[in-house]
């Protein structure tokens, strides 16, 4: 079997032939300036829609936060009247809100754990159909 031999590149002969970043770049910069007017508009959509994805997540995150505090407080509000009237009376009084809240908020994370808590809620009460 035989070896291929490495050809040596003398200095001399580097330094003749053109330097590779400075033909890339003249490319890039010539495509560039064809093509300005399509690379503009790739941009812009590029742009527009980053901005688009993040104020959607704003949004949800936004959303989720109202349904983190709309269930604290009624899980507040309901503890507090379950301690003074007990948990029929907690029942009915929160009953109209945990509604709204997972009509509302059913696919966000904290309409998911209203449901769960509702439930608890509904058996508590004596209602286990409700749950």
């Amino acid at each position: 079997m035989a070896k291929k031999k490495k050809v040596k590149i003398s200095r001399k002969q580097l330094l003749n032939e053109p330097d590779e970043f400075i033909t890339f770049s003249s490319k890039l910069l010539k495509f560039t300036i064809d093509h300005k007017s399509q690379i503009t508009i790739a941009v812009s959509v590029i742009f527009c829609f980053i901005l688009a994805f993040s104020g959607w997540r704003y949004f949800l995150n936004k959303a989720e936060d109202k349904a983190s505090i709309s269930l604290d407080r009624n899980i507040t509000r309901y503890e507090s009247v379950k301690v003074k009237e007990g948990a029929n009376k907690a029942y009915l009084e929160v009953e109209k809100d945990f509604q709204l809240l997972l009509k509302k908020y059913s696919g966000r994370h904290g309409g998911k754990l209203a449901r769960v808590i509702f439930a608890n809620i509904c058996y508590n009460a004596g209602k286990p159909d409700e749950a």
